[in-house]
């Protein structure tokens, strides 16, 4: 049984390590197709800020995929080797990914249907992940309270 959970952990994990490879490969010097997927969000976000706290935040779009990459990376490996550091980190990617889906839904008024479905998929998708990973770490939670529940053996005295 040990060696099927591995197994599955490993072949879960394969999907963030790949796409963390995948985001090296076209980080380049303005962070690859990725960076202009987060570039709304991010102005969006200097945008509040600015207006609510008055202060302009120093983050740019490169940064936020570096982050992805670097958490869909770390994450993925923590994860083989059943972590639940790992699965945070993949949890907060997962949450970073379906918050950039749905703002992008969200503000794009003029998109087909063809489009809107390929979203609803990636939208469902990332959903997806990230229960599995809740499961993850609620049974892990669960192995570890069993164990500390155990009876303590007294010895005997005569």
């Amino acid at each position: 049984m040990g060696f099927l959970s591995f197994f599955g952990r490993l072949l879960y994990a394969s999907f963030f390590i790949l796409s963390a490879w995948q985001m090296y490969n076209e980080f380049g010097d303005n962070g690859g197709p990725a960076a202009k997927v987060f570039a709304p969000m991010v102005s969006d976000f200097q945008r509040l800020v600015k207006s609510k706290l008055d202060i302009s935040p120093t983050i740019s779009d490169k940064d936020i995929v570096l982050f992805s990459l670097l958490s869909n990376g770390i994450g993925g490996l923590l994860f083989i080797f059943g972590s639940r550091i790992g699965a945070y980190l993949l949890m907060y990617n997962r949450v970073l990914a379906i918050a950039s889906i749905w703002h992008g839904y969200y503000f794009n008024k003029g998109i087909t249907k063809s489009d809107l479905e390929a979203i609803q998929a990636d939208f469902l998708l990332n959903f997806a992940l990230f229960g599995a990973l809740m499961y993850f770490i609620g049974m892990k939670n669960l192995i570890l309270s069993k164990q500390t529940r155990r009876k303590l053996v007294r010895p005997k005295t005569a």
